[in-house]
């Protein structure tokens, strides 16, 4: 069992491991117990119980706690029990014991004259952009179908546009979660090409909410049948069921390691643009002034860092994991996956920088996951790693 204290001074340290090691029970005496402290963070593996509303019930010390102690183990075997004091009931529940209920998540298929098609990942729009559209279209019918009554009309209006295109009343983009399109490149197998044969459509604004989850079921049965069209135009590829269920199982499994089969786009600029010309001007001298170079590179790499890290935070928000580890690169980190500056992006996405990462939690975080600027439109796909491993 660990006690973990996160922002404990340095220099309390030793004091804590010098009692900690005087301890020899717990509880009121009745439990043998071996006690230390150290400066180092608990297993990646260990279940973290914190206080909750419903749970388990625990017996927690309070101001006098020490005195009932001393009390007790003084009094007689033959004397009347003392009464319960020292303690508080606490509510405690694990962070595995109830997660939380799982995002409203579907697969289709994309298909022509019955049989599967395929499309270039790096052309990420040519799929995601008419399947926007399509969304777009069934947006009244899903309207008419959900609202009950003409006077709940407007407020359904409202919430399946929120839902379904992450657009206000004024047709402006809003900053809460909403449905994300995520393309499923072919990663599975022993010959992954990396090809995109499977959308998953996720409610990252999902959750508890039934009438959230009502707007996504019925554009799923909707969306069944529906051709994607190009500037108008039929493209005879049409979105239906996916029969292969162990694409869904992938991406909404709980994983401590997590890689991107669609590049992340940063959230934001990395460098400005006169720290970007410093930059450039130290790696043009970097021979005659190596420090000025490293010190510059790690500049780049922190803020980097710290941008990923923020977008991942995001993405997970809710389930009470922590970043174990963080790595980028532009290559692809699994086999199919395309070098991230091959993905054409345009529009606000073309103005930031694209990554390929690589993250590890202290803990299994549940998907589907996708993380960066472009994670509602296809980019930022994130896939459990450890069937790969």
């Amino acid at each position: 069992v660990w006690y973990w204290w996160p922002n404990v001074e340095a220099s309390h340290v030793p004091v804590l491991r010098e009692v900690s090691r005087r301890v020899f029970s717990v509880g009121k005496g009745e439990d043998l117990a071996v006690l230390d402290a150290t400066d180092a963070e608990p297993p990646a593996n260990a279940v973290r119980w914190q206080p909750a509303t419903s749970g388990a019930s625990l017996e927690v010390p309070e101001a006098g706690c020490l005195a009932v102690c001393d009390a007790v183990f003084a009094r007689d075997l033959n004397d009347l029990p003392l009464p319960a004091a020292g303690v508080r009931a606490v509510t405690y529940a694990s962070d595995v014991a109830a997660s939380a209920q799982p995002l409203p998540t579907f697969v289709l298929g994309l298909w022509r004259s019955g049989k599967r098609c395929s499309c270039d990942a790096r052309l990420l729009c040519q799929v995601v952009g008419p399947i926007r559209h399509l969304l777009d279209e069934i947006r009244n019918e899903v309207v008419g179908l959900l609202a009950r009554s003409p006077s709940e009309r407007p407020a359904m209006e409202t919430l399946v546009r929120r839902v379904l295109l992450g657009h206000d009343d004024s047709d402006k983009p809003i900053a809460e979660p909403h449905l994300a399109i995520l393309p499923l490149p072919s990663v599975l197998g022993p010959y992954p090409d990396g090809r995109v044969r499977r959308i998953a459509l996720a409610d990252f604004g999902g959750g508890d909410d039934p009438n959230r989850r009502a707007i996504v079921e019925m554009a799923q049965v909707l969306l069944h049948g529906r051709e994607l069209r190009d500037n108008g135009l039929g493209t005879g590829v049409v979105l239906d069921t996916e029969p292969d269920r162990q694409w869904l199982r992938a991406i909404t499994k709980r994983s401590r390691t997590w890689a991107t089969v669609t590049p992340l786009v940063q959230a934001a600029k990395e460098l400005t643009g006169a720290e970007w010309k410093r930059l450039v001007e130290a790696r043009r001298k970097a021979e005659q002034e190596p420090a000025k170079a490293a010190a510059r590179e790690l500049h780049l790499r922190k803020r980097r860092l710290e941008l990923i890290e923020r977008s991942i935070r995001q993405a997970i928000a809710g389930q009470g994991a922590r970043i174990v580890s963080v790595e980028f690169t532009s290559g692809g980190p699994i086999a199919g996956v395309h070098v991230a500056a091959q993905y054409r992006t345009k529009g606000y996405l073309s103005e930031m920088p694209k990554l390929h990462i690589h993250v590890t939690f202290d803990r299994p975080v549940a998907g589907p996951l996708a993380v960066g600027r472009g994670r509602y439109v296809g980019f930022g796909v994130l896939w459990p790693v450890q069937d790969h491993e």
